[in-house]
């Protein structure tokens, strides 16, 4: 089944942050020519601090560390990762207040608490769910693994292969969104890949290490640019890209190999059936085999259960729902300028028409659901707008289609990720064109302010000059 869509020009690939900006800039140019906009407005710093430690941390993703960009490069230390060509930065590390504030640590304001080499162009974190000392970075090429530790010497001990190291002619595999469901071992992490167009699952090791290769994956065709993902209970997953958005099968976290249509028939088969209490129920799909595939270098594209059309995906969420067949997939569009839902049934089959959707209004780059005492509010970044926007779902989960509340707009701020403190007051927002983080207030509605109460301080090279970070993500983590 296929949805008819109106696609927008394709992006290269890149690294994330080049995408940003060449996909976006004249969306932004767009934004600041008129409809009443102020093209003067500036959006101002936050000045609140707290002066009370607490023991969370806002981890910052800084998409531009590439040493050899302004000569900063260090004499590589020996180590598990490969850190670029003598990168310095990649993750900085604020402490956080007692009241959710960012943490006064300096005269004038808040300051990284540590920062963390990692490879080229980090563009995603995501934290372990039940050990918050563990980080997984998507880089240019590979994923990397970062021990915390509050004694500053926090770094990263482990990595996968690039695709190159297997195959020495491939793309970068410039994955772009990483997500872990905890429910199968220590945890699988999927990773989407833009560059390789694939989605690779990796079984999390009992020390937070990772296979060199996944293994297991779903293999898309020559454009599909996956670029977002949401398991969808234990055993559906979908995938976003460029042109399609797809439902696939998972079996304990792994996904199915493909048959091979060149095999010759035997009696043998060439997976275990899943095991069943019952003698008499029918045996279960194949499990495949957890030892590192052949995923890189594969051969084949997998066959999805269900899919429909799409116009470059930027993010999706999956919400479960007992009124529904099994729930709905929230999923933002790049070139419509909307948010919208599918439900997607207990067999893998989404929907060719949405169910609730937002009106036109900008490129919402990524969705945070919050359970306010209110009701369930999700808000987005609206990056070529400048914004983040709050909307209040209805009761039956889906969307209405306007905002409730927005902060005020200033396009060059271009923010993208979201977080939100463990006592709910602030939502973090990172503003890739302004090199900083801002907190807003949540009020007590469920929706923001128009300015921030707090922000970040600026950064500064030992010469004084000012660092361009492109900040493109955040996690919240424990940090004693």
């Amino acid at each position: 089944m296929t949805r008819a869509v109106t696609l927008g020009t394709t992006v290269g690939r890149g690294s994330q942050a080049a995408r940003h900006v060449v996909a976006i800039g004249c969306l932004v140019l767009a934004a600041c020519s008129g409809g009443g906009k102020d093209r003067d407005f500036s959006l101002p710093r936050g000045d609140e601090l707290d002066t009370v430690r607490s023991d969370h941390a806002l981890v910052i993703v800084e998409a531009q560390n590439e040493c050899d960009r302004d000569g900063s490069c260090v004499p590589v230390p020996s180590g598990p990762c490969h850190l670029g060509d003598g990168n310095s930065r990649g993750l900085a590390v604020y402490r956080l207040g007692a009241t959710g504030l960012l943490f006064q640590n300096s005269a004038d304001g808040a300051r990284p608490e540590q920062v963390i080499a990692t490879d080229d162009n980090p563009r995603r974190v995501v934290a372990h769910p039940s050990d918050p000392s563990l980080l997984y970075v998507a880089t240019r090429e590979r994923v990397q693994v970062i021990r915390l530790r509050s004694d500053g010497r926090s770094a990263c001990i482990d990595e996968t292969a690039r695709d190159q190291d297997v195959r020495p002619d491939a793309d970068d595999s410039d994955p772009v969104d990483l997500v872990i469901d905890p429910a199968v071992g220590n945890g699988i992490l999927y990773v989407a890949g833009r560059g390789s167009d694939r989605i690779d699952a990796y079984p999390i090791g009992d020390d937070g290490t990772l296979p060199t290769l996944p293994t297991s994956c779903i293999v898309g065709g020559g454009n599909a640019e996956y670029a977002s993902m949401a398991p969808l209970g234990e055993g559906l997953f979908a995938a976003g890209g460029a042109v399609r958005i797809e439902i696939y099968p998972r079996v304990l976290g792994q996904f199915l190999p493909e048959p091979d249509p060149n095999a010759s028939p035997s009696p043998t088969p060439v997976a275990t059936a899943s095991p069943s209490p019952d003698p008499e129920a029918t045996p279960g799909p194949a499990v495949p085999s957890p030892e590192p595939s052949t995923c890189v270098d594969a051969r084949f594209v997998s066959t999805p259960l269900s899919v429909i059309g799409s116009a470059f995906v930027t993010h999706m969420i999956f919400e479960p729902s007992a009124s529904i067949p099994l729930g709905n997939l929230f999923i933002a569009e790049e070139a419509s300028q909307r948010i919208f839902t599918f439900q997607v049934t207990p067999d893998g089959e989404i929907e060719d028409d949405d169910s609730s959707s937002t009106k036109r209004a900008g490129v919402y780059q990524r969705l945070l659901r919050h359970q306010h005492p209110t009701g369930v509010i999700l808000y987005s970044s609206v990056f070529n707008e400048g914004r983040v926007d709050a909307f209040r779902l209805e009761e039956d989960g889906l969307l209405p289609d306007e905002t409730f509340s927005r902060t005020a707009e200033d396009p060059n701020t271009l923010p993208v990720a979201l977080a939100i403190d463990p006592t709910g007051s602030i939502l973090y927002v990172t503003q890739a064109g302004k090199d900083r983080v801002d907190g807003f207030r949540i009020r007590s509605d469920g929706g923001l302010p128009d300015e921030p109460a707090t922000s970040t301080a600026p950064r500064e090279d030992p010469e004084g000059r000012a660092i361009e970070m492109f900040p493109d993500d955040i996690a919240i983590v424990t940090l004693p």
